[in-house]
C-alpha cells in the first residue's frame, strides 16, 4: 500500500491484482496500453 500525491504516477503490470482508494475529492485517469476494449463498455 502506499499513499500518492498529487502528480505522481502508479503502475500496474498486466495480470497484477491492484486497487485504487480516493482519500479525497480528486480526478483519478486510468489510461491502457495496448487500450482495453473491455474497459470502455
Amino acid at each position: 500500500k502506499k499513499i500518492l500525491n498529487e502528480g505522481d504516477v502508479f503502475f500496474a503490470p498486466s495480470n497484477v491484482y491492484h486497487g485504487v482508494v480516493c482519500l479525497e475529492a480528486g480526478l483519478l485517469v486510468d489510461i491502457f496500453n495496448p487500450h482495453r476494449e473491455d474497459f470502455l463498455k
